[in-house]
């Protein structure tokens, strides 16, 4: 980190003006859609298959991960878009993906590429290599060194500069190969392919690289061309599967166990294809593919298989089905969204109860479970720790009720107020969920129910009086600031009349209306707060039947601000949504489709290390609540657990570098010194705690940028040396 910057984040006297909204709406996809040549690499350090590019008729830039057997979409930046399909490896010493091939805009320019697991960049500083139209390239772990095989030559990647070598023995030049590494023997491995001559043959022989020098290690192979090739770690093989010779296109599995060759006969297999990606997960111990195709030509494959060394496996990505007026709550003891009901397209109301765990949803079946109904209201009470959702049974005449869902079956606690299209939120400070309107009927022209904000504790239903309230209304929507202690309300309707506008907040004792400008007036919109970004987040809904709005706004506790439209347009009117606290987004589902509002630079604060015990106990360094670090804000910190005696002070020093050096010789006894002290800042000690204000520049260089502190107090009955210190602290600046 340049010094520059730490000067720039301790010294800045005011916050610079805050950064317009940098969170942006993505589509979480189950799989990648179907191609042929995606770039398919083990990304060892994060423990995940990573698949990126392809074609299917246009070139793809996307990149997607697989782990824990599912998939999730990397947001990142657009992968290259290479002509042929890449030439790629991890090197896991970097930590990068590195990708080399030549634009498929036709530039005659060979290009090297590589992937940090955020951002795809180029590595423009490098010396241009001669472009190799046949390439494939592998990580050879025991050198640290990516090495690249093609048309005779060998050249190697340090990170730094290519290098061609010069083997006294290659492989004959030929194309439509594989590579891969061999760790058992800590060399790469290269098969098949055929020559580059237009010949209608196939190899099937297999070869080994050291370092120095290719040796042939095998000629009995099965010939395959456009196969895939891994080497599993587990079981000490080579996995070959699928590929042609030149005119058969197979469904084979075949291995090497060092010794010879041999068809392994599953009792299930995925169809005959070629061009698919293969990759080895030592994580789960399995071989994963993806994609591929009969031919290079369409039907494309989009499906996913796994390879235990005895029976292949599809993937099966189970999803709920498309629903509107469906509701959803984030469970948080147990790190899982939580989504019921709704009705499908012939207006069929649905009763199945799915958990969305990181990209991956799950069907449950409890024992008990509420009826099918739509319109309904849920949220999460966190200190019984079980989702509480109202609904209603009927319509004319209708039932009111209140269930609860503790992870494992669903309860009818009782009955409700009229709960259908009214909105609901947990007042975390209170330990309550909070409900205001709705209607009795789900058709026009009855009138919403009424303007009485209740009170559910887990027991009954509590009536709040006030003196003020909005007007009864239904499709609204509510949110609970968690830092200011507000319960914010925006728009819905008078069933069959005039959408509203308005924004109220409940304070605890009474409503006030805050504003009638904004998002504008509209109903069936979604609504959280975000509780790292410290912003209450409204998307979507409609102003009247047919209508629709697929804008996002963003509501700080004095004004709207409407975000930027994002490159995919978010989720529209009448879907669920909820904020999932674990991964700090505002997740959605719709039309079968998984939406996140997230910031592509999120703000982080992790400590590290112990400090020492002093006459008050250890000195704790932290942030204050709700006190992440973004930039053109101000990080507000605090250090605890000091001597209350007023005079001795302390002090956070602040540096780019972690280090740690255990100061006992200079007397300072179970002290270590955490931090490469750059900076330091004089803190005054208010009877055992002091607290720190850091401006943040509006500088989205620092965004990348990481930076250490720890507090150091004056203590002189701690120890000889009259000091402790605490633990240390990384702070990592974020753009809302």
């Amino acid at each position: 980190m340049p010094r520059r910057a730490l000067h720039s984040l301790v010294l800045c006297i005011a916050a610079s003006p805050c950064l317009g909204a940098q969170a942006a709406w993505r589509l979480a996809a189950a799989s990648p859609s179907a191609r042929v040549t995606p770039g398919f690499e083990y990304d060892s350090v994060a423990n995940r298959v990573l698949a990126f590019g392809g074609f299917n008729g246009s070139q793809f830039g996307d990149t997607y991960a697989f782990e824990n057997g599912a998939w999730s979409t990397v947001q990142a930046n657009a992968a290259p878009l290479f002509s042929g399909g890449p030439a790629a490896a991890f090197d896991s010493a970097r930590n990068r993906l590195v990708e080399y091939g030549r634009a498929w805009t036709g530039s005659p320019d060979a290009l090297t590429y590589e992937f940090d697991g955020a951002q795809w960049f180029e590595r423009d500083d490098l010396a241009v290599l001669p472009f190799l139209i046949n390439r494939e390239m592998a990580f050879d772990e025991s050198r640290g060194v990516c090495v690249m095989y093609g048309e005779g030559f060998t050249w190697e990647y340090d990170g730094n500069a290519w290098t061609q070598r010069f083997p006294a023995t290659t492989p004959s030049p030929r194309i439509d190969y594989r590579m891969t590494y061999h760790a058992g023997r800590q060399t790469v491995v290269l098969h098949g392919g055929r020559p580059n001559t237009g010949v209608s043959s196939s190899f099937g022989d297999l070869w080994e690289f050291d370092g120095i020098d290719w040796t042939l290690l095998d000629d009995s192979g099965p010939p395959r061309v456009e196969h895939g090739f891994v080497y599993d770690s587990i079981r000490d093989r080579l996995v070959v599967f699928g590929g042609r010779d030149f005119l058969t296109v197979f469904d084979d599995t075949w291995e090497w166990d060092g010794n010879s060759w041999s068809a392994v006969n599953t009792a299930t297999a995925p169809s005959a294809r070629v061009h698919h990606g293969m990759a080895f997960d030592p994580t789960s111990g399995q071989v994963v593919m993806f994609g591929g195709a009969p031919q290079f030509f369409p039907p494309y494959f989009g499906d996913t298989w796994t390879y235990d060394g005895v029976n292949w496996t599809q993937g099966q990505f189970e999803s709920p089905s498309e629903r509107n007026h469906a509701a959803m709550a984030y469970d948080t003891a147990r790190d899982k969204a939580i989504l019921y009901g709704g009705f499908d397209e012939p207006l069929v109301e649905l009763n199945g109860t799915w958990e969305l765990e990181g990209p991956s949803w799950t069907q449950r079946f409890p024992a008990t479970q509420p009826p099918a109904s739509w319109g309904h209201v849920m949220t999460y009470d966190e200190q019984r720790e079980v989702t509480v959702l109202v609904r209603t049974d009927g319509d004319l005449v209708s039932t009111h009720e209140v269930w609860e869902f503790d992870g494992d079956d669903w309860h009818l606690r009782g009955s409700a107020p009229q709960p259908r299209h009214a909105a609901i939120a947990y007042d975390s400070l209170r330990g309550r969920s909070l409900m205001f309107g709705g209607s009795d009927s789900p058709f026009t022209g009855f009138p919403p129910a009424d303007d009485v904000l209740r009170a559910w504790d887990g027991n009954t239903w509590i009536d709040i009086p006030t003196a003020s309230a909005p007007s009864p209304r239904q499709d609204h929507a509510m949110a609970y600031d968690r830092r200011r202690d507000r319960l914010v309300l925006f728009g819905g309707r008078v069933d069959g009349g005039v959408a509203f506008g308005d924004t109220w907040e409940f304070d605890g004792q009474d409503w006030h209306l805050i504003t009638n400008s904004g998002p504008g007036q509209r109903y069936g919109m979604i609504m959280t707060y975000d509780i790292a970004r410290d912003r209450t987040v409204l998307h979507g809904g409609r102003l009247f039947p047919g209508s629709g709005f697929a804008d996002t706004w963003e509501w700080d506790g004095s004004s709207w601000t409407q975000v930027a439209p994002s490159s995919v347009q978010g989720p529209g009117a009448e879907h669920a949504g909820t904020y999932d606290s674990s991964r700090n987004r505002f997740v959605s589902f719709k039309n079968g489709l998984i939406y996140t509002y997230e910031t592509s630079r999120p703000a982080s604060d992790q400590g590290f290390g112990s400090g020492c015990v002093g006459t008050a106990g250890a000195p704790n360094l932290q942030t204050q609540p709700f006190g992440l670090p973004w930039i053109g804000d101000t990080l507000q910190l605090e250090l605890t657990q000091l001597t209350p005696i007023i005079l001795f002070p302390a002090f956070l020093v602040i540096g780019q570098d972690e280090i740690d050096v255990d100061l006992t010789p200079i007397q300072a006894i179970g002290c270590d010194l955490l931090v490469q002290p750059d900076f330091h800042i004089l803190l005054a000690n208010q009877f055992g705690a002091a607290t720190a204000s850091i401006p943040i520049p509006a500088d989205p260089a620092l965004a990348t940028q990481e930076f250490v502190m720890q507090g150091i107090a004056v203590d002189p009955l701690a120890n000889p040396a009259g000091f402790t210190t605490s633990n240390g602290l990384r702070i990592v600046p974020g753009i809302r």
